[in-house]
This record gives structure tokens, C-alpha cells and sequence, in this order.
């Protein structure tokens, strides 16, 4: 069990490594294209995670991997719910189930601040993580769909139901959110600008967690030709 923010940060540390790089903060510098100079056979452009793979210089392929990453951020946010409940006293074990967790998660249980400082805000995120549950366990053990021409994520229940289907842009605010909460977790801070876009991107959930709006605005990177014109 997750029980120290040096642990939370060395068992999320690839997570959120690939998540900079797929589906980067507003704030975060932009990945640049990768080129294999030597050879000039394969180019990766990933300014999200939509890549665009070039193949021998010829043949263009189109990979969406925003239900991967969106994998990747749920694990981080299991493991901060994880962090959570152990700074709060749950009960000491090598490991605790998701199960337990998500119940617990749907009373609002645990203690990391400075999210868990502001009620509202750490019980939509709790609610998030227990709401995305079923399509996690889509993506990693059963059978979850992605269309490819809107990136629209849909898993299914252990009954083989259909999930609520989740579009390509709420896939990259859970990824984005989650970021925002690992890393108020990890500093111990987290800014007026930083939790409104938290609140902003969980607010896109709203269909899953059912909490009420926390409101906030979205934070849109800083454009440089923008400023050129200026």
C-alpha cells in the first residue's frame, strides 16, 4: 500500500512521464517532433496523443492513443486515492483492492492535501476515480472500443453492457486532470489558476461522476505566434 509521497512519486513516476508527453499540461513546453536523422525512416509527431507515425518517409499511419494514456492516468489517480486513504489511518496492508478503494472513494474517504482541503473538489475527484472504474477494468481485462474517427471510448461491463461512451476530449481531461492532482500532491501546492482548471476538466466528467459543477475555467496554453503578432 501506497503510505508516503516519496512512494506515490516513484510508483507513478512512468505514468506521468508518458502522460507529459501525450496529453501535456497547457503549461508544460510542447513535445517536438522526433526524427531518426540517421536513417530517415520513421518520424513521430506528438503534440497530443494523436500520433502521426511516418513510415519510411512514405506512408503515413494515424495512432489515438488517448485510451492508453488514459489508462495510465487512472493508475496514477488509483495510487493517489491509495495515498490518500493511507494518510488518513485505513488500516496498513500490502495491498488493498481496488474494490475496497472504490468504496471508499465514493464516501469522499482520505487525507492529501491540498486537494482534500477543499471538500468539494477531492469529492468529484474521489467520484471520478469510482465512476471510471468499469471502463478500466474494459480496458484492461475485458473489451473496450475506440471509433476511429472521433477517438469516442466505450468499454463494457462484466455483464458485456455498454459503458457511457467517453469522447476524445474527456479523455484528455481526465488525463489532465489527474496530472493537475498529482502534482498539487507531489508539491503541496496547488494555485487559484491551477484548481480552476482542475475544476474545469472535471467538469467535462460530469456524465460519469454525477457531482455537481465545481465551475473554473479552462487554461489554454500560451500560443507564440499570438504573441509575434503583437
Amino acid at each position: 500500500m501506497i503510505g508516503s509521497h516519496s512512494e506515490f512519486d516513484d510508483a507513478t513516476a512512468f505514468e506521468r512521464w508518458a502522460l507529459e508527453g501525450l496529453v501535456p499540461l497547457p503549461a508544460a513546453r510542447p513535445h517536438s517532433a522526433v526524427k531518426d536523422i540517421e536513417h530517415n525512416a520513421v518520424r513521430v509527431m506528438a503534440g497530443t496523443a494523436v500520433v502521426r507515425v511516418y513510415a519510411g518517409g512514405v506512408r503515413e499511419v494515424h495512432v489515438d492513443l488517448r485510451p492508453l494514456a488514459f489508462g495510465a492516468a487512472w493508475k496514477v489517480l488509483d495510487l493517489l486515492v491509495e495515498l490518500a486513504l493511507s494518510q488518513s489511518g485505513f488500516p496498513s496492508a500490502s495491498r488493498v483492492t481496488i474494490t475496497e478503494k472504490v468504496k471508499q472513494a465514493r464516501t469522499a474517504a482520505g487525507q492529501c492535501p491540498p486537494l482534500t482541503s477543499d471538500a468539494a473538489l477531492w469529492r468529484t475527484l474521489a467520484a471520478t476515480y469510482a465512476s471510471t472504474e468499469e471502463i478500466r477494468h474494459s480496458l484492461v481485462h475485458r473489451h473496450a472500443e475506440v471509433d476511429r474517427s472521433s477517438g469516442v471510448l466505450t468499454g463494457r461491463d462484466r455483464h458485456g453492457n455498454q459503458l457511457p461512451p467517453i469522447s476524445a476530449e474527456q479523455q484528455e481531461g481526465f488525463c489532465r486532470a489527474v496530472q493537475r492532482a498529482a502534482h498539487a500532491t507531489l508539491t503541496g501546492l496547488l494555485t487559484p489558476r491551477e484548481r480552476s482548471d482542475l475544476a474545469w476538466n472535471l467538469d467535462q466528467l460530469s456524465h460519469l461522476h454525477g457531482e455537481q459543477p465545481l465551475g473554473g475555467t479552462r487554461w489554454l496554453p500560451l500560443r507564440l505566434e499570438s504573441l509575434r503578432r503583437e
